[in-house]
């Protein structure tokens, strides 16, 4: 390994495509690879107290799982919801949290239901991912989000929820 010409802390890695890395005896204490890479690409960060704002809406959304032993990286939060508990889908639900001004997102799109392979007339070929795309949707989450920031993202996706129950 050997370190880029102008960038004498950087590791090169691999020229092409070009893979830099810090190398991590210049980070103070315990740091994983994904916290590595976001300082190095962004700022610190955030620090933001979980235990103000965790979303509990008992039945009709699944929280993201991380065993107790681990930490996640947090790169999304996606929430799982339970169509069958609520009298709206994903759709409706996206709109509504709009609506609230909450910018929620939809990730991971079934490869297979992309127009460049075979579109929305593929449904049903992969019933799991199909289901999951269904369910999902991304709650907002950035490095600039203060605790108010998320305390009304909690409240909009309660807000909502509530008013879709069965």
């Amino acid at each position: 390994m050997k370190s880029a010409d102008n960038k004498p802390e950087l590791i090169v890695r691999e020229q092409n495509p070009l893979n830099l890395e810090m190398p991590f005896s210049s980070l103070d204490g315990f740091i994983t690879s994904t916290e590595s890479f976001y300082v190095r690409c962004h700022f610190p960060i955030p620090e933001i107290s979980a235990d103000n704002w965790r979303l509990k809406i008992e039945g009709e959304v699944e929280t993201p799982f991380v065993p107790a032993d681990r930490e996640s990286a947090w790169h999304i939060y996606p929430l799982r919801l339970r169509i069958d508990r609520l009298n709206a889908d994903r759709a409706q639900i996206f709109a509504a949290l709009r609506a609230e001004n909450i910018g929620v997102n939809v990730h991971y799109i079934p490869v297979h239901l992309h127009t460049a392979y075979e579109g929305p007339s593929a449904r049903g070929r992969f019933p799991v991912a199909e289901d999951a795309y269904d369910r999902l949707v991304t709650l907002p989450l950035w490095p600039g989000m203060t605790d108010d920031d998320v305390n009304d993202v909690v409240e909009a996706v309660t807000r909502v929820v509530h008013a879709y129950r069965r």
